[in-house]
């Protein structure tokens, strides 16, 4: 009976991370005219997995490490290819359509940046709440419809990169949770209590401050970024130069939420990203779980087991309600922990020797 109840464990958590799989492209559609639907299928396919591949290179990798990769000498993209599934299809006087989900194979696509020296994540983020302050006409806007700057940071975001944002709706009882002033100035107890009333972790205030001198009839604008995590505020993307004193004759509102969400999604490749190139040896460290589970007990190592920053995890030792493993891996604490977060996990340091606790981050 335990052995069953393993087993349906393993297969369902096993879903759980196919449902996070980035390296997953949906949803390609192909369009081209061919007089014969075999031919149209064989290259609408080779379309397809060109077109995806390219998605997912920009989806892992910063703007400045994907432009790196050469599409001019021939790269066998097949290769890359583990399984693809054409989801609608249609042949109709000599036009083809189809829509084709690609999945990639993480391993080969890993090790074929990793030759060229390339940097690229393989971490979905936590869900963070978004706090979007406007400021426009001597007024802020936080929580209120008439705030613009909400609806285009929105418009721009994509759910299918690595980057996982929570937009809450407009709610005027969110003012006494935390109003725009207590947003920009990092309200430590308000902040707690707003990440708290979602069932999140962190947040990120986008505070847009848009003013207009009449002398020049221009407008200028400046966007700054404060991650509230681990119940204390820092500043992100300070010197990001696309976002800083810009003039304009008009309102860019909807260029400049374009231009944060794409800073915020490379800062987080940034902050996810381990070059497994490089000379460094890998870090160890002594993994312990006490558990009185052990369903839950195996869902916490194959977390681990699977988190993008682990080489190897090995099984050290086994006793009664307690397992210790040896992780093995090129990335530190830290960022092994920005990893887990996502799946509310955390190594909690207990010794001077290296030795961490696996708890449950909710």
């Amino acid at each position: 009976m335990l052995k069953f109840l393993i087993l349906l464990f393993v297969f369902s958590l096993n879903n759980a991370l196919a449902k996070n799989n980035i390296f997953l492209i949906e949803n390609v559609e192909v369009i081209l005219d061919s007089p014969e639907i075999n031919q149209a299928r064989e290259i609408s396919k080779n379309i397809a997995f060109n077109d995806a591949f390219r998605e997912l290179l920009k989806k892992i990798m910063k703007e400045s490490e994907h432009i790196k990769v050469s599409f001019h000498n021939p790269i066998e993209i097949n290769y890359f290819v583990q399984d693809y599934k054409i989801r609608n299809e249609d042949f109709f006087d000599s036009t083809y359509k189809a829509v084709i989900d690609v999945n990639f194979n993480k391993k080969r696509v890993n090790k074929f940046l990793a030759d060229f020296q390339l940097n690229s994540s393989n971490t979905t983020s936590e869900n963070f709440l978004i706090i979007p302050v406007y400021f426009n006409l001597n007024t802020n806007y936080l929580w209120e419809k008439k705030n613009k700057w909400y609806e285009s940071l929105k418009d721009e975001y994509d759910d299918s990169h690595l980057l996982k944002l929570f937009f809450a709706q407009p709610n005027s009882l969110n003012k006494f949770r935390i109003s725009a002033k207590e947003a920009i100035s990092g309200d430590l107890e308000k902040l707690k209590d707003i990440v708290s009333f979602y069932d999140k972790k962190s947040a990120i205030v986008i505070y847009l401050e848009e003013k207009f001198d009449l002398d020049s009839e221009s407008f200028y604008s400046n966007v700054d970024f404060k991650l509230f995590t681990n119940n204390k505020v820092e500043n992100i993307l300070e010197n990001n130069s696309n976002l800083k004193n810009l003039k304009s004759k008009r309102s860019i509102i909807d260029l400049l939420a374009k231009f944060s969400i794409s800073d915020l999604n490379n800062w987080w490749k940034d902050r996810t990203t381990v070059s497994k190139f490089s000379e460094r040896k890998l870090n160890e460290f002594r993994i312990i779980d006490n558990f009185d589970d052990l369903k839950k007990s195996y869902m916490r190592e194959s977390i681990i087991r699977n988190s993008s920053f682990t080489d190897n995890l090995r099984t050290h030792q086994i006793s009664k309600g307690l397992i210790e493993y040896k992780l093995f891996s090129f990335a530190d604490i830290e960022k092994i922990n920005i990893s887990l977060s996502a799946m509310n996990l955390k190594l909690k340091f207990i010794s001077d020797e290296n030795v961490y606790q696996i708890q449950e981050n909710f």
